[in-house]
């Protein structure tokens, strides 16, 4: 029988990322293996953190937790370990969320559930998504590692949800360091493609592309061997023709671009947690101040 009484709760879902791709690439019978291997392992950090496994439906597990940080550091120590575990071959994407819970035989249902269902549906491979309800109730420590994503509506809400991300990717390997901020820069759009340089490595980017992580972590798009830089240090790709470089790091991201008439040329900036738009010719230096002669320089060029 349902019971009528409402109780806070965090309803916590993590889905397996890119579970077909799995199938195809290894065979059925490995990739059930690995994916089931990961389901137990999750389901085993989800209890460790005092929260309750509910159910798991394919890939998907949902649970349930007492108040929001238990939810929050399961969810940061599940990204953790399949990044550690550098040949799991899979991701996973979290949402959460806090609110009143009805039950029936154990089982939570209502709106909070439906809300915490869209969060992990907005999360992207690697992501822990959240919104502003929840953020409020965590602690301090866990606020101070999070950042503001966007707003948005929910289907049946008539107010927009505030989306916010856990910074989880900090690790002790990463050098944490004190640093200046910059002031803002003039912005000014034209058509053009991205190219970027590191180590000898060239890519190329358009707007059809996509997006192309740069850090630390081997699932980067561009891996970048300095222990500055974090394991997901940055995103970039175009917009419009733009180029568009939104730091996601722990000691921000220094970018020096070229003398020239463009309103972006000749300026040295540094970002942190902020998205940078441009059309110029420079460097970027993941977590330490630029200097010319650091063979982790990225070199990039709109063309």
């Amino acid at each position: 029988m349902p019971n009528g009484k409402k109780s806070p709760m965090t309803i916590f879902f993590v889905d397996v990322v890119g579970s077909v791709e799995l199938y195809h690439s290894i065979g059925d019978v490995l990739a059930r293996e690995k994916i089931v291997a990961c389901l137990n392992c999750m389901s085993s950090v989800i209890e460790h953190q005092g929260g309750r496994v509910v159910e798991i439906i394919g890939d998907e597990i949902m649970a349930a937790f007492a108040d929001p940080d238990q939810a929050f550091e399961a969810a940061t120590r599940i990204q953790n370990s399949l990044v550690e575990e550098s040949d799991s071959q899979i991701s996973v994407r979290i949402g959460f969320h806090t609110g009143p819970i009805l039950q029936s035989q154990g089982h939570p249902y209502g709106d909070t559930v439906n809300v915490a269902a869209r969060m992990v549906n907005l999360a992207k491979s690697g992501q822990i998504i959240t919104n502003h309800q929840t953020v409020d109730d965590l602690s301090e420590r866990n606020r101070a590692r999070m950042r503001f994503v966007d707003k948005t509506f929910i289907k049946g809400k008539p107010d927009p949800y505030t989306i916010h991300e856990v910074v989880w990717d900090e690790s002790e390997s990463t050098m944490v360091l004190t640093l200046p901020h910059s002031g803002p820069v003039n912005r000014r759009r034209s058509e053009a493609s991205l190219y970027l340089k590191y180590q000898g490595k060239v890519l190329y980017l358009s707007e059809s592309s996509g997006e192309v992580v740069l850090g630390r972590g081997q699932r980067c798009g561009l891996v970048i061997n300095s222990g500055a830089a974090s394991r997901m240090h940055a995103v970039i790709g175009c917009r419009n023709g733009m180029m568009v470089i939104k730091d996601q790091s722990t000691n921000g991201t220094f970018i020096r671009t070229f003398e020239g008439k463009r309103a972006t040329d000749g300026i040295d900036l540094f970002i942190h947690h902020e998205e940078w738009i441009a059309d110029a010719v420079g460097v970027f230096s993941l977590g330490v101040a630029i200097n010319l002669e650091d063979p982790n320089l990225i070199h990039f060029r709109i063309a």
